[in-house]
């Protein structure tokens, strides 16, 4: 079985703060939120397939580029009025940089249907192409930790089996 998670080169500068991974205690950053969002999805898949590669279940993650989505629209409300009039004035620069959402999809379709993907997990694609996720990304321990985390907050627990 495949599992492809759609992450962004945002995971880069991400950070996962496990004292306070919800947000409670720290000021709401959508910027920063996005980017721990991001890398948790790569250390996600990462572990994924560190426990369930023996079942047959392998994960990538992925960057499938600076999409024309509405996702800019939620970031732009966050920013300061001086901010937001200087991004609205170089938007039509930003069109030409970007992908559409079919050449968006190309990577995530690459990630499902590769024969060369075949039993391949733990690895991250830009491009339709392997590529490097930050360090912590591959770090099993933080692996570990996320997983345990997200046992707490759904109540469950998803052990490592040896079927």
């Amino acid at each position: 079985m495949r599992v492809v998670v759609v992450s962004s080169l945002a995971q880069k500068r991400g950070t996962l703060d496990f004292d306070d991974l919800d947000w409670v205690t720290r000021e709401y950053s959508p910027s920063l939120a996005y980017q721990q969002s991001k890398l948790a999805n790569v250390v996600f898949a990462n572990e994924l397939t560190r426990r369930r590669s023996h079942q047959g279940v392998f994960a990538n993650s992925l960057h499938p580029g600076v999409v024309r989505t509405g996702l800019g629209d939620h970031m732009l409300r966050s920013l300061s009025w001086p901010v937001y009039l200087g991004v609205v004035l170089i938007l039509p620069l930003f069109y030409i940089f970007t992908k559409s959402e079919w050449y968006g999809a190309q990577t995530s379709i690459y990630c499902a249907v590769s024969k060369k993907l075949e039993r391949v997990g733990g690895r991250y694609y830009s491009d339709c192409a392997e590529a490097k996720a930050q360090p912590l990304a591959y770090d099993a321990e933080v692996g570990r930790r996320l997983w345990e985390h997200s046992e707490r907050l759904v109540g469950e627990s998803f052990p490592v089996s040896d079927e």
